[in-house]
């Protein structure tokens, strides 16, 4: 039996995720920025599988039921717990955690994962997204940007092939349990219908089960509850046999969770309150001592808004000024900080950059 196997690309997902380079100082942040998105929305992807995945007969040993795909957006909030392990042929082992909780009013989401940046098993990323706005801590430092309108807490990153109805008449009903103080109905596929068939998936499976336990209570909606995965396989470069276990809870349904920027970055998207920015600044990022954003005003206002806009905040200067055809730098001293202010436009589309290092 040769299928794909899903659950390797999962966390080849959630590693590559994490693998973006800071070197380059803004084009390393928006791939940061992106990237982790993805890895956020990824688990709601993996919850809104499972959810095709199984039946709704009540008293028959197999059906396909009629669940909600987008079930968990329509909680107030809740938490998910996932944890994935690989045991090796050589004995070893490697475990990623992700805790993860939601709420849907306001829109936000605090995400840990750990055990997934490389050797280090201690290693941490850290993601809160409050509306549009997102902080992201890889290390001691937070890099703060803002997130796109159209996308929020449960915004997909791709796209999976969707089971057919053969693969979902292949779900066994179990019965009744409460799991995580919630009824459920209890699913139980064990053959090869439940991994996906995509070119993008890689190795080869053996054998495994999926057992999940979908809400079955009156006033929720059909969401998952559980997820239990154990997969034996081939790996992509070997012929031994290696195996993947994944577990997903969901809990603290409709409970009260709060959700709030880092205490360090509270305060303008995390740039200090004596840096004045233009009212309309929209893509901005702020990482560690580096601000970055674009406002729709033209060139020279954006210059003579921070001739002016500094002094009124104290800063001293411009000792120096670097001025040429859509491109200006701007010098600034206030006691033993400085500050370096870069506007720049773009002759075709006449948009307008400014990126403000800060320094001691």
């Amino acid at each position: 039996m040769k299928r794909k196997w899903i659950a390797l690309l999962i966390v080849t997902l959630l590693m590559s995720s994490l693998a973006c380079s800071l070197t380059g100082i803004l084009k390393g942040v928006e791939e940061v920025s992106e990237k982790a998105q993805e890895v956020v929305a990824e688990v709601e992807d993996i919850a809104e599988e499972s959810e095709d995945f199984v039946g709704d007969a009540a008293d028959s040993e197999s059906g396909t039921g009629n669940f909600d795909p987008s079930a968990l957006d329509e909680l107030d909030s809740y938490r998910m717990t996932m944890v994935m392990r690989f045991e090796h042929d050589d004995g070893t082992t490697e475990e990623n955690t992700l805790e993860s909780a939601y709420t849907r009013n306001p829109s936000a989401s605090h995400t840990i994962m750990t055990g997934m940046m490389g050797a280090d098993d201690e290693s941490k990323m850290e993601i809160i997204q409050i509306a549009n706005e997102q902080w992201i801590q890889m290390g001691e430092d937070w890099i703060y940007s803002e997130v796109p309108e159209d996308e929020d807490s449960f915004s997909n990153a791709m796209d999976f092939d969707e089971l057919n109805e053969e693969a979902l008449e292949h779900a066994k009903d179990l019965g009744k349990e409460t799991i995580n103080g919630i009824r459920c109905r209890h699913y139980l596929i064990d053959d090869e219908y439940y991994l996906l068939d995509a070119e993008d998936m890689v190795g080869e499976v053996e054998d495994g089960t999926m057992e999940i336990w979908i809400a079955d209570e009156k006033n929720l909606p059909a969401f998952t509850v559980r997820i239990e995965y154990e997969v034996h396989g081939k790996g992509s470069d070997s012929d031994t046999i290696e195996s993947f276990y994944m577990t997903m809870d969901v809990t603290d349904v409709n409970t009260n969770i709060t959700i709030e920027p880092p205490t360090e970055a509270e305060s303008g998207g995390g740039a200090p309150d004596d840096i004045p920015m233009l009212t309309d600044a929209h893509n901005k990022t702020v990482m560690d001592d580096v601000i970055f954003y674009e406002t729709d005003n033209d060139f020279q206002f954006a210059v003579d808004f921070y001739a002016t806009e500094m002094v009124n905040a104290g800063w001293s200067g411009p000792e120096t000024v670097m001025s040429m055809d859509n491109m200006s730098m701007q010098n600034w001293t206030k006691g033993d900080r400085t500050a370096q202010v870069n506007i720049i436009g773009d002759d075709e589309t006449g948009a307008v950059s400014i990126t403000i290092m800060l320094g001691q």
